[in-house]
């Protein structure tokens, strides 16, 4: 596996464009740009995020529970988000706000 990387290949998606694909059930999300979007209290349990894009996300409150993040979350608000059980390999997480958030059976 290599770590995430953000490219300018990478694909722009709104916040409302994930989570309708989402709630359509794709759960696989490759190279996707959401930075700066706002994500607070969004469900989104067993999502992979491959070299995503979340620098400066707002995830505040967020479910994901079971996600793999293998994603740029430089920056990220991830207070109070449920990361139980989710796979956090190569995320990269300097200077994200991990107050509060919720690491049961984090790998």
């Amino acid at each position: 596996m290599k770590p995430p990387e953000t490219s300018a290949n990478s694909i722009l998606m709104s916040p409302r464009e994930l989570l309708d694909r989402y709630a359509a059930g794709k759960r696989g999300f490759i190279g996707v740009n959401l930075q700066c979007a706002d994500l607070r209290g969004a469900v989104l349990k067993d999502i992979l995020l491959w070299q995503a894009n979340l620098k400066s996300a707002n995830l505040s409150g967020a479910d994901l529970s079971n996600a793999h993040l293998f994603a740029n979350l430089i920056q990220t608000n991830l207070s109070g988000a449920d990361l139980s059980s989710a796979k956090l390999i190569y995320a990269d997480l300097r200077k994200a706000d991990l107050t509060c958030a919720k690491f049961l059976k984090l790998i």
